[in-house]
């Protein structure tokens, strides 16, 4: 594939991925739904998009929050808590378990996904980090 063939194909990845994560996918009875564009590939005149359709709230990242958060410092009830970090408000929306480093997962007021240190997020609510995380 030559450079501008890819480059062509990268910008209509990124055109659907900002339509998929705008909700312009034409049918509004997925309202309950949220939709999520995920990691993509391509190629000789093809792209792949991974699609994700949940309830609020309800993804296998959120879930894994609620039974694993207390092995992390954190409660289930701090799903969709805020914090503050770097100057910017987050909100935690799942956990990633297998994440050593950086298990918490949080989205900015962008909506853009970031990954964080369970004491970091443990220290922004205020919280005592346990010794095992130190």
């Amino acid at each position: 594939m030559d450079a501008k063939t890819k480059r062509e194909m990268k910008d209509a990845i990124q055109a659907a991925r900002e339509a998929i994560n705008a909700g312009q996918y034409g049918d509004e009875t997925l309202g309950a739904y949220t939709v999520e564009a995920g990691r993509a590939s391509y190629g000789d005149g093809y792209f792949e998009i991974k699609v994700r359709f949940a309830k609020a709230g309800q993804s296998p990242e959120a879930e894994a929050f609620r039974q694993a958060s207390e092995h992390f410092g954190l409660k289930a009830e701090d799903l969709g808590a805020t914090f503050q970090s770097a100057n910017k408000t987050f909100t935690i929306t799942g956990l990633s378990p297998r994440s050593v480093k950086f298990p918490v997962l949080a989205d900015n007021e962008d909506g853009r996904g970031y990954k964080f240190k369970a004491s970091t997020v443990c220290r922004a609510l205020g919280r005592e980090v346990p010794d095992y995380l130190q």
